[in-house]
């Protein structure tokens, strides 16, 4: 057998002891000792081998003794887990055994894992994290008051810590925020804030370019992958639950010194507070700005010398007069500047999120999921309004049979051994690959892993390629093996079921690509918030890495079975539509720029030939507890926003569950009548009119408009906009590289994000006009595709002509 039998040896002894020491039938020994060795990584991965003469229950791990986080065993004596660490930072790992005992490894200085103290084996008590609260450490070299707030461990520059403390005097909408700890590399910002309020959002800035929105990691940090070239000043901004916002001083990057303070780093101070005399502290203002005139008053002269241009003579002349003349110097452009809401940036000769080249698009991005327990949509014939709705969005790619559906039927001539409850049969085969014909899609074909077997595999595939000689090239094996249905034990047992099956499909065609391992949200696809990692276990078995044509999972930012209202998984339009969410990070639509660049790391890494799908995205995968998301304005939001930011990234596909729902299916992109929901128009948009070529766009303001750019085949510029707040927004277009000569758009809007009624330029879809091209894009006036005004919560589609 292969290395599986030990690994569940090792699995089955854990779960013996565990339940052996609950029933108290175990003795833990008065002393636990562990071994740690071969510590080993990189800036994104942490791993460790252990030994010790208990069994271990768990094993962690901290960078700089921050908090502790979970390492994940992977197989004997190993654990591990994706995890940016800051090269040069110091981490210790800790084993906890299963009577509670914990070991301390020494640190060690990261990348290179060397050992720079030995540190202590045996430690009393597991939780570190409490202990800085009841004995405060004698290190508070900031200031001896002990403080309140929750802090894991008192962090390496505390200066932040008491300034929460005095800062509760100042009111609400001020805000005061202390910027600390920065660092990265050339694809790394990070930055730790703390402030008097609850801070939302912190942005960076490269050489005073568009704000980037930063993910928030752990306690105070936020960070993002960010190209910063080196030499270059990166500044960061905070906002609060008011709405204030604070701005760092600029650090000179990769090495983050601080080469410029920011003038409200100096108000938090507790010097500037008792200094009530100088009330108008407008000092510090006039000093970065000489131009105003509180120096003029006394000496007039000066006046004309910083503006020779505008009337160096009328020296004696009244000062008032220079004064509205650079007024209308300035062009009539920047007149404007203030009722600017948003500024978008767009390079058509660069990639998005900082990637070199742009990034191509193919008609597999608009994939869809086929519900086969609906068969008359297709079955004995097509129905043709089903047919037109369909074919209009060009999908490139059909799944088939649908989600976990492929893991509950029997092959009707695949033998002995498989269960489920509803058959496969030759004929609604046949008829599935009619309806691919005729939309003119890639059939992509789910094989049932969990309840079948590699002989009916095998025969499923000898029926589609050899038999009919249909030609499938893409084969899906098995679906989320990660959910908790009892037929998947383990990732490794998955890792051995997937070799089977794909070893005997490919005996039948080795000419098949595979599609796995199908992992079902995003915390099982990057291992956090305390879930398995299937994704790293599986790409790290260098037999199974050596098998996968595409490295596939599941997005869905909400969970149907989430019932706490506080939480940001809870399926609501808020949420749905909320940047960054610290609870649940996959909530956020900033989770494409964290679990992306992982993807993407770990494909280099194992499969480099591979490409990444989403073989599965919705706003939620649940039944009548989130059913309406995608029945209503703000569904087709997220559709238009989130589709752009992972296609940026250069997802190679992006199939809908479901295109067509049910009566309990509020997520298909049709109503059982035929009827689009308001999702069907961001999809419709992009795929009849967005380029296949994205661009950098960057927005100074992501959380209230987003943009993504492309090019198209005939040289058009296409700006996907989308105003998610409930008020108009002036927003201006930026273009290097590209001079517009005319413009067209689309505008989705409806009554409000709730709204089940939208229109599309004032028009509604359906299966006669969806591909006839009586739905068209409305003419820009001339001077309107440059600074415009977009509806509140609508979506905007410019076409820009290029000027030959």
């Amino acid at each position: 057998m292969r290395l599986l039998s030990s690994r569940l040896a090792v699995l089955f002894c854990s779960i013996f002891a565990y339940a052996f020491a609950g029933c108290g039938l175990l003795e833990p020994s008065e002393s636990f000792v562990a071994e740690f060795y071969d510590a080993r990584g990189n800036d994104w991965w942490v791993e460790t081998d252990v030994s010790s003469n208990l069994s271990i229950a768990e094993v962690h791990f901290r960078v700089e003794e921050g908090p502790w986080e979970n390492l994940h065993g992977t197989f004997w004596r190993s654990w591990a887990t994706v995890r940016y660490v800051p090269p040069g930072s110091l981490i210790q790992f800790r084993a906890t055994s299963l009577a509670g005992d914990t070991a301390i490894s020494g640190s060690y200085l990261w990348p290179d894992a060397v050992l720079v103290d030995k540190g202590e084996q045996p430690v009393p008590e597991p939780e570190p994290e409490p202990e800085p609260e009841p004995e405060p450490e004698p290190e508070p070299e900031p200031e001896p008051e002990p403080e309140p707030e929750p802090e894991p461990e008192p962090e390496p520059e505390p200066e932040p810590e008491p300034e929460p403390e005095p800062e509760p005097a100042p009111p609400g909408d001020s805000l005061q925020a202390t910027f600390f700890n920065a660092r990265g590399n050339d694809w790394w910002v990070e930055i730790e804030v703390s402030a008097n309020q609850e801070i939302v959002t912190v942005d960076a800035s490269v050489e005073e370019g568009p704000w980037s929105g930063l993910s928030y990691t752990f306690w105070r940090s936020w960070a993002r992958v960010l190209y910063v070239s080196p030499g270059s000043v990166v500044r960061f901004r905070a906002t609060g639950a008011t709405g204030a916002t604070a701005i760092s001083g600029g650090y000179l990057w990769p090495d983050a010194v601080l080469i410029d303070p920011a003038e409200p780093e100096p108000e938090p101070e507790p010097e500037p507070e008792p200094e009530p005399e100088p009330e108008p502290e407008p000092e510090p203002e006039p000093e970065p700005e000489p131009e105003p005139e509180p120096e003029p008053e006394p000496e007039p002269e000066p006046e004309p010398e910083p503006e020779p241009e505008p009337e160096p003579e009328p020296e004696p002349e009244p000062e008032p007069e220079p004064e509205p003349e650079p007024e209308p110097e300035p062009e009539p452009e920047p007149e404007p500047d203030p009722a600017i809401d948003v500024q978008v940036f767009i390079d058509v000769a660069a990639g998005p999120n900082d990637l070199l080249e742009p990034v191509a698009i193919n008609r597999n991005a608009y994939g869809m999921s086929i519900a086969d327990w609906t068969p008359t949509n297709y079955h004995p014939t097509i129905d043709p309004e089903y047919l037109s709705m369909l074919r209009a969005l060009g999908p490139g790619l059909l799944r088939w049979p649908a989600g976990d559906r492929s893991q509950e039927y029997i092959w009707e001539r695949g033998g002995p051994g498989q269960t489920g409850w509803n058959v496969l049969t030759e004929d609604h085969i046949d008829s599935f690959m009619a309806l691919c014909e005729a939309v003119g899609a890639e059939p992509f074909i789910g094989i049932n892993v969990k309840r079948g077997t590699p002989e009916a595999a095998a025969d499923l595939v000898r029926f589609l390629n050899i038999e009919r000689g249909y030609d499938v090239r893409y084969f899906q094996i098995g679906n989320e093996p990660d959910q908790e249905d009892g037929l998947t034990p383990s990732p490794w047992a998955h890792n051995e079921r997937h070799l089977d099956f794909v070893s005997a499909i490919r005996a039948v065609d080795p000419t098949v690509l595979v599609v796995g391992p199908e992992s079902m949200m995003g915390a099982t696809t990057l291992g956090i918030h305390g879930y398995a990692d299937w994704m790293g276990i599986f790409l790290e078995d260098a037999e199974v890495a050596e098998t996968v044509d595409v490295i596939s999972w599941h997005y869905y930012p909400l969970w149907s079975g989430q019932h706490d209202p506080a939480s940001s998984s809870y399926p609501t339009l808020e949420n749905l539509l909320r940047e960054h969410a610290p609870d649940w990070r996959p909530s956020g639509m900033a989770f494409a720029d964290e679990v992306m660049p992982a993807l993407r790391a770990r494909r280099d890494r194992h499969a480099p030939e591979a490409e990444i799908w989403i073989t599965e995205i919705a706003e939620d995968s649940g039944h009548a507890h989130s059913a309406g998301l995608g029945d209503v304005l703000g569904g087709a939001l997220w559709v238009a926003d989130i589709k752009g930011r992972y296609l940026s990234w250069g997802t190679g596909a992006m199939v809908r569950w479901l295109f067509k729902g049910s009566s309990i299916h509020g997520y298909g992109l049709l109503g059982p009548d035929n009827s689009p929901r308001p999702t069907y128009y961001s999809y419709w948009l992009y795929a009849r009119h967005f380029g296949s070529l994205m661009v950098k766009a960057e927005t100074t303001a992501i959380e209230v408009v987003n943009a993504h750019a492309a090019l198209r085949e005939d040289g058009a510029l296409t700006v996907m906009l989308i105003n998610k707040s409930s008020a108009q927004q002036v927003v201006r277009l930026s273009l290097d590289d590209f001079v517009p000569s005319s413009a067209e758009r689309f505008v989705l809007q409806g009554a409000g994000l709730d709204s089940g009624s939208v229109l599309l330029n004032g028009q509604v879809l359906y299966s006669g006009n969806v591909e006839s091209g009586e739905v068209s894009p409305q003419p820009v006036p001339s001077g309107e595709f440059v600074v415009f005004t977009m509806p509140e919560t609508s979506v905007m589609l410019l076409i820009i002509e290029p000027d030959e």
